[in-house]
């Protein structure tokens, strides 16, 4: 049975990464504080190997160099379990993410377990031990740790060994190795770019605007986080998302103006109310061809339609392979996967539903059923359900 302890000084921190070095892999989780920096607060570290399950308190050993090290070091396999924002931490202070490493979640929806699945989920499925939850909302800035936080810190990462173990063999035992290991790829790939992602897009209601409109929200999206970063405050406590979509909608050009925006306050006279204005001024005086182009129009009825059939047929194959239909293929996935087969499927162009282990499952068959060579009816089922039938 692995050991435990806490490490709280620097020097002990060092000493445990020089002996990391010798584990072949190992896997780690963190408990972050995101409400009160603009990156999240890293407070505590839990790492597990095959020899000990330990935490680090971050709060008081400083520099996590070493250990960014130890985990960067392309021999050793690196395990983590929705390890996203772990991965984000990495990059945000090496600027470099693991290159050898399994996330569980996504292992786990490859072997038909399902997926996204919680933590708890995943080690009852793959190695039946249920372990404790109850500490999510925790301040993990507070010290000293209660045993009971200390115990669920430890728990996220105590069975993500063994439960890698088993999703390995179940992933060998069905030809799925390989699958992982280009699922894994994209996500070191997603992290490094995410920095210079277009995330104001997502603000809600920016599919609405007009072109110059979302030039502006692109503007002031970009002051928000300059601001925020410097002030190392969260976003929101710069403005508001629902505030920038607004200044977007009205392009103030003075305080005055700026102020009628309701919520704004008395921020409109204030002193960074200066650069929010030039910023939108800057966005204006932007060509018309310049500006972002708006998103792509809501299909028509008959597009809809179309999606919903191959959607449907994407899930049965899904089923049919015991594989989750989420990793299977987004919403996305398949409008990709359809503007490209009414442009003739140039295999140069070639969708992500039409490569790799996708293209394997269900390439082939979405390309018969855009072709019209598919049948489908339905048929009832023995719990007196309808069901989808795809024929050819």
């Amino acid at each position: 049975m692995p050991t435990e302890k806490i490490v709280t000084s620097p020097e002990d921190f060092r000493q445990r990464c020089e002996t990391l070095k010798a584990s072949p892999r190992l896997a780690f989780d963190m408990e972050f504080v995101p409400e009160h920096t603009y990156n999240p607060e890293l407070c505590l570290l839990q790492i597990a190997t095959d020899d000990e399950v330990v935490a680090v308190d971050l709060l008081t050993v400083g520099d996590m160099t070493p250990f960014w090290e130890v985990v960067l070091d392309p021999e050793r396999l690196v395990v983590v379990h929705a390890g996203s924002e772990e991965l984000a931490a990495c990059f945000l202070h090496t600027g470099q993410t693991p290159s050898n490493i399994v996330d569980v979640q996504f292992a786990a929806g490859l072997a038909g377990y399902g997926y996204p699945l919680s933590y708890e989920n995943l080690v009852l499925k793959t190695i039946g031990t249920r372990v404790q939850s109850g500490e999510t909302r925790t301040d993990w800035r507070k010290r000293p740790l209660t045993d009971r936080q200390l115990e669920y810190a430890l728990d996220d990462v105590r069975c993500l060994l063994p439960a890698c173990d088993h999703l390995m063999d179940k992933l060998s035992e069905l030809g799925r190795s390989d699958w992982l290991r280009s699922e894994m790829e994209p996500i070191r790939h997603r992290i490094a770019t995410r920095q210079n992602g277009e995330r104001w897009r997502r603000i809600r209601g920016a599919g609405r605007l007009s072109r110059r409109e979302l030039a502006v929200l692109q503007a002031v999206y970009s002051w928000r986080e300059d601001r925020a970063r410097s002030q190392d405050k969260p976003r929101g406590r710069i403005m508001r998302d629902d505030l920038l979509l607004e200044v977007a909608r009205r392009k103030p050009s003075n305080p005055d103006s700026l102020g009628q925006i309701r919520g704004m306050g008395d921020g409109a006279k204030s002193g960074w109310s200066k650069a929010l204005l030039q910023a939108v001024e800057r966005a204006m005086a932007m060509s018309d061809d310049d500006c972002p182009k708006r998103p792509q129009a809501s299909p028509t009825a008959d597009k809809q339609m179309v999606l919903k059939l191959v959607s449907a047929l994407t899930s049965h194959i899904a089923r049919e392979h015991s594989i989750a239909g989420e990793l299977l293929a987004t919403n996305r996935d398949l409008r990709d996967f359809i503007e490209w087969g009414g442009k003739g499927g140039d295999p140069e162009q070639a969708p992500r539903l039409a490569t790799g282990w996708r293209g394997e499952l269900c390439g082939a068959r979405l390309k018969d059923l855009l072709a019209g060579r598919v049948k489908l009816s339905l048929a009832m089922t023995e719990a007196g359900d309808y069901e989808i039938v795809f024929e050819g």
